[in-house]
């Protein structure tokens, strides 16, 4: 077996423990507010593949990873404390990794990304060592992100942002579903067709396979047949996790009418389905939730 090491980095479900609160819960991830008539456009780095960006909290500028598989944005505990006061209320939270933790949430009163002023965000807060290893203050999920279009420039390091269409010359869409405000896609290989694949950018790697699924295909049945497993060391929210998996590369994928060329894969039986930001690194990306579609150029 062979020894890799991966960043997983994402939110997968959101459950209440406080069942005596849920339209109290509903309320707080569903009122985040903006500005009308904005565009922006700054500049981001890459940590660990991943797409870091400038938040300004209380005049204070913060690091914070670009996440569209987190239904939630996140804080760091050390960040948080300083902060708020009070929780609003504790939900439970389940990382890629399907650990599952209670965790606080928050309000934060407003946040600015460049000159975009948000209001009234949910946050979480948590501790965690993935934090400190790239660099960051926390996760921007899918609360704040579906409330603007946004375009990812890999090559300048350039992200924009607006609530009206941003440009769209020679852009090819691919339609996505979405569910807890995250979107998935449908991904076509080999005559064969997955759905309801998480399109999750704050998950460094390519696309990850359940093995149960694998399984039921014959082309991909055929290939753990006479492919070696391989141990990757994979982190999350929550921690480490070695996964047994197997890796192999699928010479072409299709979503809407963009077509992915020598896509690496991980097949895994703790795998969620999901596609990350390594195939799109080459291109500039556009997320719009309103018309709930990606684009790529």
């Amino acid at each position: 077996m062979n020894n890799t090491h991966k960043i997983l980095f994402g939110l997968f479900g959101l459950f209440l423990l406080n069942a005596c609160k849920p339209i109290q819960a509903y309320w707080l991830l569903t009122k985040t507010s903006t500005q009308s008539n904005f565009k922006e456009e700054l500049a981001f780095r890459l940590s660990e593949g991943l797409v870091v960006l400038q938040v300004v909290i209380n005049s204070q500028k913060y690091d914070f990873v670009m996440d569209t598989g987190a239904a939630l944005s996140v804080m760091d505990s050390s960040l948080s404390e300083q902060i708020f006061e009070k929780e609003k209320l504790q939900i439970a939270i389940t990382d890629a990794h399907g650990t599952r933790k209670k965790m606080a949430i928050y309000e934060l009163d407003s946040l600015k990304i460049g000159e975009v002023l948000f209001q009234k965000i949910a946050f979480l807060s948590s501790q965690s060592n993935l934090f400190k290893q790239i660099g960051v203050h926390g996760i921007i999920g899918a609360n704040i992100l579906k409330h603007a279009r946004w375009k990812i420039d890999f090559e300048h390091k350039q992200l924009m942002l607006s609530d009206s269409i941003l440009d769209e010359k020679n852009v090819l869409y691919t339609p996505f579903k979405k569910r807890l405000g995250l979107p998935y896609l449908q991904i076509d290989y080999k005559n064969s067709r997955l759905k309801n694949v998480l399109f999750d950018i704050g998950y460094n790697g390519n696309l990850d396979i359940p093995l149960r699924k694998a399984q039921k295909n014959a082309y991909l049945k055929g290939f753990l047949k006479i492919n070696y497993q391989e141990v990757l060391n994979q982190e999350s929210l929550f921690g480490q996790k070695d996964i047994i998996c197997f890796m192999t590369t699928l010479d072409s994928l299709q979503t809407g009418s963009f077509y992915l060329k020598n896509t690496p894969i991980i097949i895994g039986k703790d795998n969620n389905l999901k596609i990350g930001i390594e195939p799109f690194r080459k291109n500039s990306l556009f997320l719009d939730y309103e018309n709930n579609r990606i684009g790529i150029r």
